[in-house]
């Protein structure tokens, strides 16, 4: 950041959000002083700064000059941003997500892709255990209850990775489930761990020119068609022609099979 301090830094982050003056009239109707606006600029500025508390964006407010100027006010009780957290409108939020990240593709809409890559888009998921009282409504197995959020990362460029699809579902919707939802462009090369390995679906990509690498579990099976030499010098172990067979369908796909290993001697296995 240089020399410029970090709140203003962050102040003008949150100005670039560019959200709704207005107020909205059924989660903003018994509240005088935190509008929705003024909210979503607080626990976005709290998640920036990693702070552990309502109470923790309470004390920074009174001590930020700057965020009470963007938030139009000046002091708040912990309990007040909690019961506005539980009144938030979710489909503005994801309103909002959309925007901010159509915004981004704009932005680098003249991007080449990672150097020598092309367009990358890493995909995985991340599961959220929620507490054993309130999440019946999100109960799996097992006395499990929890969400994932199923995330596609755009890298359209060395250096501004963003995510622009967001798949939300129960713990209990695999990986491989929510994947189709994911995969809806064809000008990226998309990035899979071993929860997405599922032959029939790579017969399907194949077909349809889709572009991915996946990573392999050590139980997938394939049959080696053709082995390549290996360059010296490198961390590559194997660079193979295979072919996958999805018992259900009776399909076979050729594939390319990469072997490596990492600086810490860990191996992987892709295919492409």
């Amino acid at each position: 950041m240089g020399n410029i301090p970090k709140n203003q830094v962050i102040c003008k982050c949150l100005n670039e959000l560019h959200l709704n003056m207005n107020r909205f009239p059924i989660s903003d109707r018994y509240y005088k002083k935190l509008s929705t606006r003024a909210a979503i600029m607080l626990f976005v500025e709290g998640e920036i700064q990693q702070r552990k508390t309502l109470e923790d964006i309470r004390l920074h407010l009174l001590a930020n000059e700057e965020l009470q100027q963007l938030t139009g006010i000046s002091s708040i009780h912990s309990s007040t941003l909690n019961r506005k957290l539980e009144k938030m409108p979710l489909i503005y939020l994801q309103a909002l997500f959309e925007k901010l990240a159509n915004r981004l593709m704009h932005l680098k809409r003249g991007g080449k892709g990672v150097q020598k890559l092309g367009k990358l888009a890493p995909i995985d998921s991340t599961s959220l255990t929620l507490p054993f009282v309130f999440g019946d409504w999100a109960f799996y197995q097992d006395r499990t209850k929890g969400v994932k959020m199923h995330t596609r990362l755009l890298c359209l460029d060395d250096e501004t990775p963003f995510p622009d699809r967001i798949v939300l579902s129960t713990v209990g919707v695999s990986d491989q489930m929510a994947v189709d939802q994911l995969i809806t462009r064809k000008d990226l090369t998309y990035i899979l761990d071993r929860g997405y390995v599922n032959y029939k679906r790579f017969t399907t990509w194949v077909k349809d020119g889709v572009l991915f690498v996946a990573r392999l579990k050590a139980s997938n099976s394939y049959s080696v068609v053709k082995e390549h030499p290996i360059p010296e010098g490198t961390h590559i172990l194997r660079d193979a022609e295979v072919t996958v067979h999805d018992k259900k369908s009776k399909t076979h796909t050729p594939l390319r099979l990469v072997e490596f290993e990492d600086e810490k001697r860990r191996i992987y296995k892709v295919v492409t």
